[in-house]
């Protein structure tokens, strides 16, 4: 329950940060959107951690954003290495969209032998006629 709240805190927190480039506020932002957002995702592994110690779980808690922070380095050098002007930020969104309809972006989350791509769903989903629409996701 305390990493729940912890993760809300974090949520409020997003809200209340004003928006800045400087790398201090950067961090404390990346730091918070790891509690706030990758946190939720990890909980399983958390709970096993801590086997019901808070001190556990805070370590847990503490080394998963550390690792966080680390990776937002290259994260916040691309941020401030582009003036992003609006066709930057249609293309990086473009980008990253065309991503995920690639085996590319598949094969890093599941066994190529069961790899298909979303537009490889979409495909046997129209072929096969489904009424139903194609679902993201394994």
């Amino acid at each position: 329950m305390p990493v729940v709240l912890l993760v809300v805190a974090a949520w409020i927190a997003l809200a209340a940060i004003p928006g800045s480039h400087g790398i201090l506020a950067f961090a404390l932002m990346w730091g918070v959107m790891a509690i706030a957002m990758m946190i939720p995702t990890v909980m399983r592994p958390l709970q096993r951690a801590a086997a019901g110690s808070a001190v556990r779980a805070l370590h847990f808690v503490c080394g998963f954003v550390c690792v966080w922070l680390v990776v937002g380095v290259p994260a916040y050098l691309v941020m401030n290495a582009i003036v992003w002007t609006p066709a930057w930020v249609a293309l990086a969104w473009m980008g990253a969209g065309a991503y995920q309809l690639t085996r590319g972006c598949c094969a890093t989350w599941r066994p190529a032998t069961r790899c298909s791509s979303t537009a490889d769903r979409w495909r046997t989903a129209c072929v096969k006629g489904s009424a139903a629409s194609p679902r993201a996701g394994p």
